[in-house]
């Protein structure tokens, strides 16, 4: 398909998948879900890619089981070093870790292109760290847990604000938004408003969802020399399977067509 240069770009994006897999492995795991499931879903066994993963699901007995089915992967020394007795968020949220800072180092050209991939994958680590403060403002866990969940690497919420946020939570997450230039904030706050009545942080995901689409769609035109097509291409397709899946299960639900619009890019 693609080599040298071009391809390096387009893996640092598609790589994401093989962490999508692991993540979808280890709540299979924990949640005792049957490998014909998964495999009849998911992870199809139609596709030999699936195969490795499906197999960790069949020899796993437990979380840590299969975290060490997975260490020859390039993140697995990362899931190994954390403590045996660590939770199924522990381990998600170290994948994520695991996924930026490998993305973020490798795209080290200064060229409009790369910058611009750069700049995307800080928009969705803000939003992953505005996710998880909000969660964790709404269950009320500790500073050090708060601090342990945020990714480095976003923009909004430089890694220098971290302390801060963890220990003066949604307060200190908002006042540090407002002073941002580059954020909606007045829509957020609505969005906020939502969240209270609801108790769902629905809409907010799926406006960060919206952010995050339209600035990929840039990708399209801006730099039609360059590997962004081929990551928009691929964006588009992986989005198009996720859209039908919603649509397939919300209609199985009995989910009237408003709702599931609301939730469909």
């Amino acid at each position: 398909m693609c080599n040298g240069k071009i391809r390096s770009v387009i893996e640092i994006y598609t790589s994401r998948f093989e962490y999508q897999n692991a993540k979808v492995v280890l709540r299979s795991v924990v949640n005792d879900v049957s490998l014909e499931k998964v495999s009849n879903s998911i992870l199809p066994d139609l596709n030999e890619v699936n195969t490795p993963w499906l197999k960790i699901i069949e020899n796993s007995d437990d979380l840590r089981s299969a975290v060490l089915q997975m260490r020859r992967k390039s993140f697995g020394s990362e899931l190994k070093s954390l403590p045996e007795d660590s939770r199924l968020s522990d381990y998600e949220d170290a994948l994520d870790r695991h996924y930026y800072k490998s993305a973020i180092k490798t795209l080290k050209a200064n060229n409009p292109a790369t910058r611009y991939l750069r700049d995307y994958l800080a928009m969705e680590i803000d939003h992953r760290n505005m996710l998880n403060i909000l969660e964790a403002d709404s269950i009320g866990i500790t500073s050090e847990e708060t601090a342990n969940m945020l990714i480095p690497g976003g923009k909004i919420l430089p890694t220098r604000s971290f302390s801060t946020i963890a220990t003066g939570g949604r307060s200190a997450l908002l006042d540090i938004l407002r002073g941002s230039s580059r954020f909606d904030m007045a829509h957020f706050e609505t969005l906020l408003e939502q969240v209270s009545k609801s108790r769902s942080l629905d809409s907010v995901v799926t406006w960060f969802k919206e952010r995050e689409y339209k600035f990929m769609k840039k990708m399209s035109y801006l730099h039609p020399i360059s590997p962004l097509p081929i990551v928009y291409y691929v964006a588009m397709k992986v989005q198009e399977v996720a859209d039908l899946r919603i649509i397939v299960r919300g209609r199985f639900a009995g989910l009237p067509p408003e709702v599931l619009e609301e939730h469909i890019l």
